[in-house]
This record gives C-alpha cells, sequence and structure tokens, in this order.
C-alpha cells in the first residue's frame, strides 16, 4: 500500500489490527528510500517512524525490499493520477 502526503512530514506508523508480517519504506519529495523497517503484527507499542521528513511511505509483506533487492538510497521512479474520479 503506498501512502502519499501532500507535503514531506516526520511519518509514523503502526501495526495495530494489522495480522500479517510487513515492511515500510520512507520516501522522501525526491523518490529516494530514506529508511525501510519490518513492522511486526499486532504491535501498538512501537512505533515506526521516518528519521527524515518523507513524502511516501510504502507497506509490502515482509521481506519484499530484500527479495527484490530494494534498499536505502534507491529511487522510486512511479507516477501518481493527479485525481480520482468516482462515479
Amino acid at each position: 500500500m503506498l501512502f502519499v502526503y501532500a507535503e514531506p512530514e516526520i511519518l509514523t506508523f503502526w501495526m495495530k489490527d494489522t495480522h500479517i508480517p510487513l515492511s515500510i519504506a520512507f520516501i522522501d519529495a525526491d523518490g529516494r528510500i530514506v529508511s525501510v523497517q519490518k513492522m511486526i503484527p499486532l504491535r501498538i507499542t512501537v512505533d515506526h517512524i521516518s528519521p527524515v521528513p518523507a513524502k511516501y511511505a510504502l507497506e509490502v509483506n515482509q521481506g519484499w525490499f530484500e527479495e527484490n533487492g530494494v534498499a536505502i538510497g534507491d529511487v522510486l521512479i512511479f507516477e501518481l493520477t493527479p485525481a480520482l474520479e468516482i462515479r
């Protein structure tokens, strides 16, 4: 799941009510991964905090980043639809 914020900020995530292990990548406004953290299911006491202001957070199944050679410092290139039309 990709979380997109209007402006870069320090982001905080937790795993309340999430039953599967995930990893989260915090990504700055330039698309550079600034942190990758493993998240433990159902933990509400440990927050996952971006070390610097981030504009994006990408959650994936735990281990996906390592299995695909994605690491801190890598740059993601993606296009976002500026607006969604709901009918």
